[in-house]
């Protein structure tokens, strides 16, 4: 099993370098793992790509980090194990903060961005925190089924309440406090990389209006939004993130 060890933490990846020139590395949100990304996404002919479990979620170990800027020091670390100094982060929700973050952090190997689901702020309600604390199952299905867009099948839904029911109401609490003080409002035009925003039109966790800030405020910035899609759009329109994607790298890296 593909490990990068920090400390005591063991952090799964998975993923391939194919030899090409640029390298895609794929960051999840809250409560989530490397499995909300398309499986075609890991099948692109035009950059090598990984998709990372952030500590304790998914299959890899220790505890869920307390905010962005450690994620981001870990990614950080992830990125300079590969040895890739051409890399295109990828971050949904969580991870687009983490994305963000880096970006404005501007170390050498990174040339872009591609932010799901995301703006310059991620604030979580007080009340789906506090309903982590006294009720997680309730938590948990009230999110998935809010989460998505009306149009999503239920069984996508499903999927997911099944797939984060198995998440610790710690790790929930800690990514969603790492969200809540997430702010880059005034430093935007401090992240220079050519950036492409992606976002659902009926996100109901993060609004398109949103990801249009980040549009305006970010100098090399592009929004593309995916319909219908909620904040799960990775999920919910698999076969368009992988396109935009792919696009992306084709026409910028």
């Amino acid at each position: 099993m593909p490990e990068f060890i920090v400390g005591e933490t063991r952090c799964f990846f998975t993923g391939h370098d194919i030899g090409a020139s640029v390298t895609l590395v794929c960051l999840h949100g809250a409560g989530c793992d490397h499995g909300i990304w398309p499986p075609a996404l890991f099948q692109l002919e035009n950059c090598n790509i990984y998709g990372l479990d952030l500590p304790g979620h998914g299959r890899s170990s220790g505890e869920a980090l307390s905010s962005i800027d450690e994620y981001a020091e870990l990614v950080s670390d992830f990125v300079e194990t590969l040895g890739s100094d051409n890399v295109v982060l990828a971050g949904h929700s969580m991870g687009g903060a983490i994305a963000l973050t880096l970006g404005q952090q501007q170390p050498a190997w990174l040339s872009g961005l591609v932010v799901l689901g995301c703006g310059p702020t991620l604030r979580v309600s007080e009340r789906l925190m506090e309903l982590f604390v006294d009720d997680p199952d309730s938590a948990v299905s009230e999110m998935a089924l809010a989460i998505f867009s009306p149009m999503t099948r239920p069984a996508l839904a499903e999927r997911f309440r099944e797939m984060t029911a198995q998440v610790s109401p710690d790790t929930w609490l800690r990514d969603f406090n790492a969200c809540d003080h997430f702010d880059i409002r005034d430093c935007l035009d401090t992240i220079p990389q050519q950036t492409l925003l992606l976002s659902g039109d009926s996100d109901r966790m993060t609004p398109l209006s949103e990801a249009k800030r980040l549009e305006d405020g970010l100098p090399e910035a592009r929004l593309a939004v995916v319909a219908p899609a909620g904040h799960m759009l990775p999920m919910e329109q698999p076969a368009d993130i992988t396109r935009l994607i792919e696009d992306f790298i084709a026409r910028h890296f």
